[in-house]
């Protein structure tokens, strides 16, 4: 069985990929690919897990209550056996296909490790990744972190060696894996087969996506109003509580951001991160296009970029919706625990 690991990058219609490929699990297989289960039903996350040092999957295995490092330790030796016995059964596939955006966040040792783990069970593995324009990333990652609690006033920097430094990461991937087993994508319209990320990855991947089932985009952004008042809701209703444990009273408050708030201007980047973005990443960028887009002229197409709309509403209405918010939430979390004792 050969296999192809789909390791992000971030921020790249990842979620909605899974989705597609969990939707049409059965699809896959008549095809002769198998879509594991035991690495996750849809993001098969508990495979970076099994490499990854503790400290990096810190909230992962806080999230699973695995507390201890005996208790991981026990879960990655019980996650792997789960998934080497899945594939043992899944002797009438001949393609495994993985995905899971943390596998982006390997370092050098771990995604060695990984290599070793998966060489005994595969005849071949193969790495399809995405990359995105980094100031495009830094502005969607800012809209995540807020939606997982982050308070964070403005997106992040990059810096070298991080999720959008793409030589120092795909280098470790080519001196694991090889560079003939590398495929690299652009995430941009203009680039994208059909100018869509699913029919994209579905004929990088060579599925035949004839009869499958359509999905939803997933992660939807918020404009600028919803960005401004989520980062004050994640002051009152923090994701975690004092002892690290998950906040429940927190529930699917993003989800109801976005129904809400999916909409309207958006936010965009200031001078200084398009700046910081060229100083860092400059090198890092033109080695990618040496390496994989020789034909390319630069990496990523020069954009202009507008100033950034203010929010309608000053800080103390801002901070009025946000509280109301917070009440009306927790009345209704608080009413449906009611309900359901």
């Amino acid at each position: 069985m050969k296999a192809l690991l789909h390791i992000g990058s971030g921020k790249t219609g990842t979620t909605s990929i899974q989705e597609y490929m969990s939707v049409n699990r059965q699809r896959l297989r008549e095809q002769g690919i198998h879509y594991p289960v035991t690495l996750g039903a849809k993001n098969h996350r508990r495979l970076p897990a099994l490499v990854q040092k503790d400290e990096r999957a810190a909230r992962y295995f806080r999230e699973q209550g695995l507390r201890d490092a005996a208790s991981r330790d026990a879960a990655r030796e019980a996650w792997w056996q789960e998934f080497r016995a899945e594939i043992a059964s899944a002797g009438d596939c001949d393609r495994c296909l993985i995905s899971a955006e943390h596998l982006w966040q390997l370092g050098a040792q771990e995604v060695a490790a990984l290599q070793s783990r998966l060489a005994p069970l595969f005849d071949e593995v193969r790495i399809l990744a995405y990359l995105r324009d980094p100031v495009d990333y830094a502005m969607s990652m800012y809209d995540t972190a807020l939606k997982i609690g982050s308070t964070s006033l403005a997106p992040a920097a990059p810096v070298a060696g991080g999720p959008t430094d793409y030589a120092h990461i795909l280098k470790t991937w080519q001196d694991a894996f090889g560079r003939d087993r590398m495929t690299v994508r652009l995430f941009d319209r203009a680039e994208l087969v059909g100018g869509d990320i699913l029919t994209d990855f579905v004929q990088s991947a060579g599925i035949d996506a004839a009869g499958f089932t359509e999905v939803k985009v997933k992660n939807p952004s918020l404009g600028v109003l919803g960005q401004q008042i989520l980062l004050r809701v994640n002051r009152r209703l923090p994701r975690y509580r004092p002892d690290g444990s998950p906040n429940r009273m927190r529930g699917d408050i993003v989800g109801l951001f976005e129904r809400f708030f999916a909409d309207g201007a958006r936010i965009t980047p200031d001078p200084a991160l398009l700046a910081e973005c060229q100083a860092v990443l400059a090198g890092s960028n033109e080695w990618v296009r040496q390496t994989f887009f020789p034909g390319r002229d630069r990496l990523f197409p020069a954009r202009s970029y507008a100033a950034c709309p203010a929010p309608s509403l000053d800080e103390r209405d801002l901070d009025r919706m946000a509280d109301l918010v917070v009440d009306l939430w927790q009345a209704a979390q608080k009413a449906k625990r009611a309900a359901a004792s």
